[in-house]
Order: structure tokens, then sequence, then C-alpha cells
């Protein structure tokens, strides 16, 4: 839907739906992507209570508040649309001593943070909106790469997306400039309603959502790991690679 990468449609639709809504996917359905078995299987992430996580595209999604409550350290929420920014800080200041913060941004164009300030940059659903909109590879290709400015060498970008891997991965691979490993993963589609989420039985686009995981830092430990090895040791492993080949039937 084009209208889905306007600012004035999501302004018009947050002005008449006010209630809390996820699109895509819960929190529940995706927090187990935000664990180290996922950002980061070589090596220890820092304290959650430490870690620093940047939600674009929030909209009304309950995602940063679950993130919170997990034990995350701070999240930075941002949107587009004003209307919901006001919305959502309103129902924040409710809260007592909340680690959420909303800010109005546009993620199509240069973001207001400093390089390095996020341990990790989740994307549910924003990525599509822009696709949507005029200017769609320039602005797609921007927000990826302003993600991958705004991470620590060590962070992750976590995006929840209906498209698959002919239809997305190519904004993420650009791997001699961006120096990340990309993941991708799939997660069973539920059918969101006004209620909650219900089981689908049937969607012409696939019974699953994509999950793209970008780890930097994790290509350049790849590398470092095969230099580290001394010539005797990689002759060796080379010559294993050999041997299991040659007997693989």
């Amino acid at each position: 839907m084009a209208a889905y990468g306007k600012v004035e449609y999501w302004d018009e639709r947050y002005t008449t739906e006010r209630e809390t809504f996820d699109w895509y996917q819960r929190y529940s359905g995706i927090r187990h992507f935000f664990t180290e078995k996922f950002l980061s299987p070589n090596k220890p992430l820092p304290p959650l209570n430490e870690m620093r996580a940047l939600d674009i595209g929030c909209g009304t999604s309950k995602v940063s508040k679950g993130m919170v409550e997990d034990g995350f350290g701070a999240v930075t929420s941002v949107d587009f649309s004003k209307v919901v920014i006001d919305l959502m800080s309103d129902e924040g200041k409710k809260e007592e001593n909340s680690k959420v913060k909303f800010e109005l941004m546009d993620v199509t164009k240069q973001f207001l943070f400093d390089d390095k300030s996020f341990d990790l940059v989740f994307c549910k659903g924003t990525l599509d909106s822009i696709l949507c909109g005029a200017g769609s590879v320039h602005n797609a290709k921007t927000m990826i790469k302003e993600c991958n400015r705004v991470l620590t060498d060590s962070g992750a970008l976590v995006v929840v997306t209906y498209g698959n891997t002919d239809m997305r991965k190519e904004y993420f691979e650009d791997e001699e400039e961006l120096g990340w490993v990309l993941d991708v993963h799939t997660i069973p589609k539920p059918k969101l309603n006004k209620i909650g989420v219900v089981e689908e039985k049937k969607d012409p686009n696939g019974p699953n959502h994509f999950v793209y995981i970008c780890r930097k830092g994790a290509k350049q430990e790849s590398e470092q790991s095969e230099l580290s090895l001394d010539p005797a040791e990689q002759s060796s492993n080379t010559k294993l690679d050999g041997e299991k080949s040659a007997n693989t039937p």
C-alpha cells in the first residue's frame, strides 16, 4: 500500500486509532531473537542492564516496553509521526521511572544520534513501509546504513519483515562497506486483529515472517580467527577438509 510510506497517512491513522497495536509479531513472539544465541553467538554480550537499544518506526508498539521489562538498560523509540510520538510520550509519563524515551525522527534521513550509540537496533515493519513510498530503494538503503553507523562495533540490527530473501536480502548485503554478517531466520506468521494475535490458517504471501539479523564485528572476528592460525595448523585444517570431501559419499 503506497500510503504506508507517507507521514500524512500515519498522522491521520494515529489520530483515530490510539490504542497500542503491534504489526506482524508481538514482543512475546520475537524476544528470543534479542538473546546472545542470535545476537552474539561467539562472544558474550554486554550486561543486559547496560545495553542501549533503538526501536525505529515504533508506532504504538509495546516492544520497547517489553524490552525494558526484560532488563534492557534503555530503549529509544523513534517515529516520523509527531502524532504517535506525542501519544506514546504521554503514555510513557504515566509509568514511574520509565526507561523508554520517544523521539521524533525520520529514519530515511541521517539519524539524530552519534556514531556507535546503540548495542541493538530493531525494526519491525518499518523497512516494508519505506519500500511502499517514493524513493523507496534509496531511502531503504539510507536507513540501513544509518543503522550500521549508530551501532557499536559489536552491535546488531534486527529487522522483522514479510519480505523473503529474494525481496530483501540485497538491502543488507554490502558487506565490504557495512562490515557485518547477515543471518536470516523465519518465524510463523500470526494473524493480527484488534484483540490480539490468533493463528493464521492461510496466507497468500506465505506462512512466515523473516527476521534478518546483521551482526557487526562478526566478520572481523572470523577473519582474525583465521589469521591467528599458524601455517602448520592452517595446512592441517586444509588437509582435513580435503579428506572429509574425499570421503563424503
